[in-house]
């Protein structure tokens, strides 16, 4: 079964052989890979699917669309207008290279391939994404000191919040879900609502934070990893 925590990513290459070795590469380190021979295919996926996607890795030099027009592509929907976009590619051109930072790839990698180095980098731009994405939906944050868990509450009543505050102590975290302002689910460890509630509001100290949109169990892996 699948974890809502798995992180969905998106692999483009022409090459059959290459394809299989990325998806087996981060299949075995924890992620979903959706892999495509073409970026024609890749976009129709982007374009349509309901799942999260948080990153795309993609050749460069590819038959009908090369990577540099899907990069072009990709920024252009709405959904992943700031989505990490990596190049992986035998082609060590500076010129190709420069075209595609231009283009707002965040990086460009050559093969031969170093596995380790690699995922490393995936990792360091998906915590970076989830910083970014987090960050900017950030309506307020504090501590116990600002808001009481009531007042956190009743402060997204009146915002009307479609989003959630995260509850967060030395050991513990919490969450509390708004829909339009209308308080929804509140968790906090295996307890929910009225007795999370309580458990929440028996902290003697905590922050919070208090976020624009849907709860992202991925991003907030990454955000507080």
């Amino acid at each position: 079964m699948e974890s809502e925590n798995t992180c969905d990513i998106v692999l483009i290459d022409d090459e059959p052989q290459t394809l299989q070795f990325l998806s087996s590469l981060f299949w075995e380190n924890g992620f979903k890979t959706h892999n495509f021979l073409s970026g024609t295919e890749a976009l129709s996926f982007l374009r349509f699917t309901d799942k999260n996607i948080y990153l795309v890795l993609c050749d460069v030099r590819m038959p009908g669309m090369d990577g540099l027009q899907v990069l072009k592509e990709v920024r252009a929907l709405p959904d992943y207008a700031d989505i990490p976009f990596l190049f992986l590619s035998a082609v060590n051109n500076r010129d190709i290279r420069l075209s595609a930072y231009k283009r707002g790839a965040i990086d460009y990698i050559t093969k031969p391939i170093d596995n380790e180095m690699l995922l490393a980098k995936v990792q360091s731009m998906l915590h970076f994404y989830a910083r970014v994405r987090i960050g900017s939906n950030t309506l307020l944050k504090g501590d116990r000191k600002k808001l009481s868990v009531e007042d956190i509450i009743n402060y997204c009543e009146e915002e009307r919040l479609t989003g959630f505050a995260l509850l967060f102590n030395r050991r513990e975290k919490g969450i509390i879900l708004f829909e339009k302002g209308v308080l929804g689910t509140i968790r906090c460890a295996n307890l929910k609502d009225a007795a999370a509630f309580e458990k929440l509001n028996s902290w003697q100290s905590y922050t919070f934070h208090i976020i624009r949109g849907a709860f992202d169990p991925v991003l907030m892996r990454y955000y507080y990893s």
